[in-house]
């Protein structure tokens, strides 16, 4: 099997096209699996995201767990637990707050046009997110699926927005 190299399979030409960092700001509410949320750190640090927020009042999570799926990430990426007040207080004023979520207002992904700087809210893996939460947010997007299945795991469905954000910004 031929060898990779990295520098070159991951197009570092395309770095050029987009920042530094990304104004990405990632918010995991309520999450209650740990091996979630360092697939979400994992992410981030693929997409150099500026931040990611993992809030709850109560966090309970073990973070060994966290490390164990974050891998470099965990140390590598920008992030901390808050509360859920302290998250969306974080959010810099010229941020759009988006929702992925499945809410009766939610635009399809793929005629959603990204802002230059977004705070990403992702919901609990089974409730999605409060009334609360998704009163906060700006706008909601939707993943379209054509399948019977019609929920993803929160990590899958955030790779797919950051993927279709870093696709419109680097046409």
């Amino acid at each position: 099997m031929e060898k990779t190299v990295r520098a070159t399979f991951f197009f570092e030409e395309e770095k050029e096209k987009v920042k530094d960092k990304n104004d990405i700001i990632i918010i995991c509410y309520a999450f209650n699996n740990p091996q979630n949320v360092g697939a979400v750190l994992r992410l981030a640090a693929n997409f150099n995201a500026k931040k990611v927020l993992v809030c709850d009042d109560d966090f309970q999570m073990r973070k060994r767990k966290i490390r164990s799926t974050a891998t470099l990430a965990y140390d590598s990426q920008d992030w901390e637990i808050v509360t859920i007040e302290d998250a969306f207080a974080a959010i810099p004023s010229d941020y759009q707050i988006l929702a992925i979520e499945t809410s009766s207002e939610a635009e399809n992904i793929f005629d959603f046009s990204f802002p230059e700087k977004c705070a990403i809210v992702l919901g609990n893996e089974s409730y999605g997110l409060s009334e609360e939460a998704l009163a906060r947010c700006e706008k909601s997007i939707f993943i379209p699926m054509v399948g019977n299945v019609k929920s993803m795991n929160v990590s899958h469905a955030l790779s797919v927005v950051l993927y279709e954000n870093l696709r419109q910004k680097s046409l």
